[in-house]
């Protein structure tokens, strides 16, 4: 008979960033995305928490002295981004999503609607 305990994998400690951008990134950016009220939705590619705390302002709250933008922010900050590769937010109306992303830059042979294939 078998006597040694088994025990769960255990999970890696959490890496969390040091731009205040959450914990287990794989991406350099965060793709700040909202729709609702508009024809379009917005989306923006930011590489700082300054760059999503802008775009929250921008697209969501109005007011960058607004307790919930500093809500917002401590939860991005603390989020696991490898539980779930987002972080959304619903309203009765749209949206708002955050994703952990990889910035890509299309070559400089690329042009809108014509991709460079070979």
């Amino acid at each position: 008979m078998n006597t040694q305990e088994t025990s769960e994998p255990q999970k890696p400690a959490p890496i969390r960033s040091t731009d205040g951008l959450g914990v287990n990134r794989v991406g350099d950016a965060i793709l700040c995305y909202a729709w609702g009220e508009t024809d379009r939705p917005d989306a923006y590619l930011a590489k700082s928490a300054d760059d999503v705390k802008r775009f929250i302002v921008t697209e969501w709250i109005d007011d960058e002295n607004d307790p919930t933008v500093k809500e917002v922010m401590d939860e991005i900050a603390s989020h696991d981004w490898s539980d779930d590769g987002q972080l959304q937010y619903d309203f009765e109306i749209g949206g708002i999503r955050f994703e952990d992303v990889v910035a890509v830059t299309p070559n400089a042979d690329f042009r809108r609607g014509e991709p460079d294939v070979k």
